[in-house]
């Protein structure tokens, strides 16, 4: 994961009025990428759909492990 000024011309997977859609970033916009494209942008606030979270565990996670509290 690289955080990059983005062309304009890449392709940014994201939702729009519940259906996905390709809009690409602004030239000169700081995205984060991939070797697959754009999947963040506007400093973190639009998320990309390959990248997106989709479920919330409740419960601590381990700082160590990343894992979740059993």
């Amino acid at each position: 994961m690289t955080l990059v000024r983005a062309a304009g011309d890449e392709d940014f997977a994201t939702v729009a009025r519940g259906e996905e859609v390709i809009e690409p970033p602004d030239a000169g916009e700081v995205v984060w990428r991939d070797e697959e494209g754009v999947t963040c942008r506007r400093w973190n606030w639009r998320q990309g759909t390959r990248t997106r979270l989709t479920e919330i565990r409740s419960g601590r996670a381990d700082r160590r492990t990343g894992r979740g509290a059993r």
